[in-house]
């Protein structure tokens, strides 16, 4: 006796040990677990991830970088911590990032929320977020954390 199964509003019979004629219904189980996984994580999103910035530098931001060849749209969410090694209060600043790649240029749009940390992001036509630090005095460290989701082009 087969066990009902259900992906989003699917139904599914599927088969258990020893069950015969389980081809189709387990390939379709298959399929819709797969489609339904992918809408939680794609193949270029980016999971939580933290890196380190520099102060009063420029770079690559580590691990923020999509590729032009498959991505075509973006939606990048995080924050950047500023901390001091005086008493000067640390800075927080969330920010959002959605971007859209042409095929030639990589366009963003940037939004930015809290204190002022003196970290502006940017993004390559070649799908790598950069950064500039203002250089600040008794800057201890600059943090950035971020989730990416993205739209692909099949």
């Amino acid at each position: 006796m087969p066990k009902t199964l259900q992906i989003g509003n699917e139904s599914f019979e599927y088969p258990l040990q020893g069950d015969g004629n389980f081809g189709e219904e387990a390939t379709a189980w298959a399929e819709a677990v797969t489609n339904s996984l992918q809408t939680v994580q794609g193949s270029e999103d980016i999971l939580l991830t933290e890196a380190i910035l520099n102060n009063g530098s420029s770079g690559n931001v580590s691990g923020l970088s999509f590729d032009v060849g498959v991505v075509k749209q973006v939606n990048v969410e995080g924050f950047i911590n500023r901390t001091y090694s005086d008493a000067t209060p640390t800075e927080s600043e969330a920010f959002n990032a959605i971007g859209a790649y042409n095929g030639t240029t990589f366009n963003v749009s940037l939004d930015y929320t809290g204190n002022n940390t003196g970290v502006i992001l940017d993004c390559s036509n070649s799908g790598q977020f950069t950064y500039t630090a203002e250089s600040k005095a008794n800057t201890n460290t600059i943090t950035i954390k971020f989730k990416a989701k993205a739209i692909v082009q099949e």
